[in-house]
């Protein structure tokens, strides 16, 4: 809205010209502007022949029929009349234009998902493996991945959204184990204040389990004391005693998962990202790791050779030895304690043909968002089928230092069930993702389609019979100038006072589906856009 305007308003309910409002002639002057004059239409064609400008709550009931083509039963029209009178003091038997106005931008009583789906509906007695999961990517942050804030508001404000599955990176410290973005500048906070706060939050949005996804950094030291804390701060507040198959969210209420590392097993698994590290101080490490090897295995000292080309005994003596990485593998230090509190087995990738008798249901691979990609490309069917039975786990790649998100929608269509996300960036990715998971009662745990459960029931193969989604874009209201535009208006000197608004319709999913409309720019609208399409 100009400037202009607003003042023309000013002026006209300043009555006595005193260049300021009282009470009265401020509330004259927000309803000016709220007003919206597409809803201003409808409520007007709604009462239009009757002797008062209000609604009964029959009156309602039979619009709320012609108009939403849905029923409403006179109890809940009542309900309706009462809440939205209730904070403009008004008869809750009638309903006035402003209530009608407050209802239509209310998205808990009018809004697109169904009121039904607002409460856990869903079947969630079914495997784990067959549920979409909300999920963080190192939660404790709330910037950047490079001198970001670590913070247990971080993980309150992921809990209290619904997620289900959240980060910790642990680290030793001079007292005790730690959480931050190792070898980085981000801040540090305690294992142990963590604990307390999923113990605290974890279950007041949800009541279905929560997943603590550990990357432990510490040594056998430190892993032994965050075992201690584990059960001192979680014993009393759920903590699910290891089991062998994995029980369905239905019987986990109220419990915590941990996911980790647990002994014997070879570090095959990818890791969540590459540090941010000191290449000359591993440089050094590595280099002493090889020597010890070459000492172990000849029971004495040699001498690196000066080229780098490392020689060996062999029947070929002169030619360097060739490793066949795939072959090597590293092992991994967890102490029992710790391990023997693990619910979630972190464990390498063997392929999409693998069956329960070479990974249990509990284990569960982790994937970069570039390896997931990859291997959708080269056999999303398989990939899909793995995840009927097994769990996976996908994360940002490790250069999006800014805490930017990936598309999560491919990752959700073959069926992986923990997509994590940095839940602190406010963009596209993380919308989708908060509309995922309002289903269910904000559960965090989604059901996935039959065909992603079972190879019984065949995928679309998006040449089904269409169904039609038709959707009338009414008005926008008080809608802001884009970061675009306001760097426009900074380049040139002009404040751009209006802008030119257009509403922006996109439908995310399986391939078949996915759609974008956009409705045609308002100009010189933004306060509000009134025009239907």
């Amino acid at each position: 809205m100009k400037d202009s305007e607003v003042k023309a308003m000013f002026q006209k309910v300043d009555v006595d010209g005193s260049k300021e409002l009282n009470y009265d002639e401020f509330k004259t002057f927000l309803g000016l502007l709220r007003v919206r004059p597409v809803v201003k239409a409808l409520f007007s064609a709604a009462v239009k022949g009757k002797s008062s400008e209000t609604l009964t709550a029959e009156d309602f009931q039979k619009w709320y029929h012609q108009f939403q083509d849905k029923d409403l039963s006179l109890d809940e029209a009542k309900a309706v009349l009462a809440k939205e009178t209730t904070h403009i003091g008004s008869n809750a038997d009638q309903l006035h234009a402003t209530g009608f106005e407050a209802f239509m931008a209310d998205t808990a009583a009018n809004g697109i998902f169904n009121p039904k789906h607002a409460t856990v509906y869903q079947d969630v007695k079914q495997p784990f493996a067959h549920y979409w999961i909300a999920s963080s990517h190192n939660t404790y942050l709330l910037g950047d991945q490079l001198a970001g804030e670590s913070s247990t508001l971080a993980y309150i404000n992921a809990l209290e959204k619904g997620c289900r599955c959240v980060e910790l990176d642990c680290w030793d410290s001079e007292k005790e184990p730690i959480i931050y973005h190792g070898h980085t500048l981000t801040s540090k906070i305690t294992f142990r204040e963590v604990l307390e706060t999923v113990r605290d939050y974890g279950f007041k949005t949800s009541e279905y389990p929560v997943i603590l996804s550990l990357e432990v950094h510490c040594g056998l030291e430190g892993q032994a004391h965050m075992a201690k804390l584990v059960n001192e701060i979680l014993g009393s507040a759920g903590l699910l005693p290891p089991v062998g198959a994995l029980p369905p969210p239905h019987e986990l209420k109220k419990k915590v998962l941990l996911k980790g590392k647990m002994v014997e097993i070879p570090e095959e698994e990818e890791e969540d990202e590459p540090e941010v590290k000191d290449k000359k101080e591993d440089k050094k490490k590595e280099e002493k790791k090889k020597e010890e090897k070459k000492t172990k295995k000849s029971g004495k000292e040699e001498k690196q050779d000066p080229t780098g080309d490392a020689e060996a005994k062999s029947k070929e003596p002169g030619k360097p030895v060739k490793e066949d990485p795939k072959k090597k593998k590293k092992s991994v230090k967890v102490d029992k304690e710790l391990s023997a509190l693990i619910h979630l087995g972190a464990v390498g990738f063997k392929g999409v043909n693998t069956e329960l008798k070479d990974q249990k249901n509990w284990e569960m691979c982790s994937f970069s968002e570039g390896k997931v990609n990859a291997l959708i490309t080269k056999d999303a069917p398989g990939y899909m089928h793995w995840t009927s039975t097994f769990l996976a786990r996908i994360y940002p790649k490790g250069s999006r230092f800014d805490s930017s998100n990936y598309n999560p929608c491919p990752s959700w269509n073959v069926g992986a069930q923990i997509v994590a996300l940095n839940y602190q960036t406010g963009s596209e990715p993380m919308w989708l993702n908060d509309g995922k998971f309002q289903e269910n009662g904000r559960s965090g745990y989604i059901l996935k389609p039959e065909y992603m459960r079972t190879a019984k029931v065949a995928a679309p193969s998006g040449k089904e019979p269409v169904k039609t989604l038709t959707i009338k874009i009414l008005s926008g209201h008080e809608l802001p100038k884009s970061q675009s535009a306001n760097s426009k208006a900074e380049q040139t000197k002009d404040k751009g006072e209006v802008i030119d608004p257009f509403i922006k319709v996109s439908l995310h999913g399986h391939p078949a589906d996915q759609k974008q409309f956009q409705t045609k720019a308002i100009s010189k609208c933004g306060h509000h856009e009134n025009d239907s399409q």
